[in-house]
């Protein structure tokens, strides 16, 4: 038998989108320690990525899995690719709500920054799993897009941090040259510990961001080795 097959590991929490929408009465405060990790799990995760000059390309709460000890496992690189121009309809494929607007109107020049905005609606979505637009009643996909190409946003409920509403906003810019990089994020994150949700076991949050960083600092050496050879991540 010569048929190609995948094996992946079992993540009994599904995706980021049924871990949140799954659990009723969900409260941030009483996830705060799962959710704090997820979030720098998915940071550091992005970080990395890009810093390989690799965009994802299709980041949504869907394609984010958890794990047994809730961690975050990134998934879907089907259209991930090394940056660069070129042309396909991924922008028709991908969840409207996750896609920044310079890909709504159709430019076919993919960059870090649309990773930046799929980030910013992720953590939108952590904190209220049901988008509302401002100031109107969006009652389809066009209106939706119109709303968002015209530089409308979704509201950002009063229980969110204002670290996170501060983070959410700048990752939500009309303009991909005023959204933070990830690598800028991360120095923020190591700077003063606001990132951490209120209610969380800062404790277990730190020795979290430890794990992470030994299999960052592993993934270094071994990069010392071999070099990352640009290749297609579509089969």
């Amino acid at each position: 038998d010569q048929t190609f097959q995948i094996y992946s590991k079992y993540l009994p929490n599904k995706t980021l989108y049924n871990f949140i929408k799954e659990r009723s009465q969900f409260q941030i405060e009483k996830n705060a320690t799962e959710l704090t990790q997820i979030i720098y799990g998915i940071l550091s995760a992005m970080t990395y990525l890009h810093s390989k000059n690799i965009a994802h390309q299709y980041l949504s709460p869907k394609n984010i899995y958890i794990d047994k000890d809730e961690y975050p496992i990134l998934s879907n690189f089907w259209y991930s690719q090394f940056v660069k121009e070129y042309d396909n309809d991924y922008y028709k494929k991908q969840e409207v709500y996750y896609m920044a607007p310079e890909m709504l109107i159709g430019e076919n020049k993919f960059s870090k920054e649309v990773d930046i905005y799929s980030f910013g609606m992720t953590l939108l979505y952590i904190f209220t799993p049901n988008f509302k637009c401002s100031n109107k009643q969006v009652k389809s996909i066009n209106q939706l897009i119109n709303h968002i190409i015209n530089g409308k946003r979704y509201l950002i409920p009063d229980n969110v941090p204002k670290f996170y509403v501060k983070l959410i906003r700048e990752c939500l810019a009309g303009n991909p040259s005023e959204r933070p990089a990830f690598d800028e994020i991360i120095r923020e994150y190591e700077r003063n510990d606001e990132f951490i949700l209120e209610g969380a076991d800062k404790e277990k949050v730190k020795n979290y961001i430890k794990l992470i960083s030994s299999y960052v600092d592993q993934s270094k050496d071994e990069d010392e080795y071999n070099e990352t050879e640009e290749f297609n991540f579509h089969w």
